[in-house]
């Protein structure tokens, strides 16, 4: 029963970006108040977790794959990731409630929840996975969900610009991490954490 907290802190905010994009036409800009609801969700069930992890054990679940091998994706939730759990759960919370009135009648109101609520599933899963592998994808998503989120008005030409600076900032990193992940690989024959 307990593994089921931290697996509802990562997916409550991608099951708010799932509603956003199915309803988005009939809710219009109150789409914000599904981001904002699915927030709250995973900041409580964050708090929940560090309560779980900080008085008994790690967390681990495996989601995809056998429990061992390059491509198993498994959530490892200790003390530290249950810290950053909550702290980007409540950091984002604040970040869209913000929002709500903030970007009314930005042409990319609806985008920018969509795209928001998404970036904060994956940070979430960054922070709680187990395999340096899926690390890596969450960390290239991450990528390119911000560059999307700073494009969410195409229309404005610093936001396009600033979303190209970022892109290609950040994918100096995804090279250096790839590189790192080959070299960790070949030295130890896992990406296991």
């Amino acid at each position: 029963m307990e593994a089921i907290v931290p697996l509802l802190t990562i997916f409550a905010p991608l099951l708010g970006t799932l509603f956003i994009g199915l309803f988005w036409r009939e809710l219009g800009e109150r789409i914000s108040r599904i981001g904002i609801g699915a927030l709250w969700c995973a900041a409580l069930t964050s708090v929940a977790t560090f309560v779980i992890v900080f008085y008994g054990e790690p967390i681990r679940l495996t989601i995809l794959g056998g429990s061992s091998g390059p491509l198993a994706y498994t959530i490892l939730v200790d003390r530290l990731a249950a810290v950053m759990m909550v702290l980007i759960s409540s950091v984002s919370l604040i970040i869209h409630v913000y929002s709500e009135r903030y970007m009314v009648g930005d042409a990319g109101y609806v985008r920018y929840f969509a795209f928001l609520g998404a970036l904060t599933t994956v940070l979430l899963s960054l922070v709680s996975s187990g395999n340096l592998l899926w690390i890596f994808l969450c960390w290239h998503l991450v990528t390119w969900l911000l560059s999307s989120l700073l494009v969410c008005n195409p229309a404005s030409r610093a936001a396009r610009e600033a979303g190209r600076k970022t892109f290609w900032t950040q994918g100096l990193g995804d090279a250096a991490f790839a590189v790192a992940l080959v070299l960790l690989y070949g030295a130890y024959g896992t990406l296991d954490l």
